[in-house]
């Protein structure tokens, strides 16, 4: 599968759905996260982000939820919808 088929979520989504990975990473875009489940099979992937945008250039790390930034933390949990039967 490749990375731009899965969904990137900022919330629990409204349909059923298995864990199947959670990702924690430093420095790291929401779109590595992405990769990442991307690698395992899935659908989605929840992106929480901690600590907010980091510059290398700055001495702290910026408040704002842009996802084209890099984090300082970011927390994403890989999932696999239910498929009806």
């Amino acid at each position: 599968m490749s990375p731009e088929q899965v969904q990137v979520l900022t919330e629990n989504p409204d349909i059923p759905y298995e864990v199947i990975a959670e990702f924690q990473s430093r420095r790291e875009q929401p779109a590595d996260v992405q990769r990442k489940a991307a690698e395992i099979g899935a659908d989605a992937v929840i992106i929480t982000l901690f600590g907010g945008n980091h510059s290398l250039t700055a001495e702290w790390t910026q408040d704002g939820r842009d996802m084209d930034k890099t984090f300082s933390r970011i927390v994403g949990v890989a999932i696999k919808f239910y498929e009806e039967k």
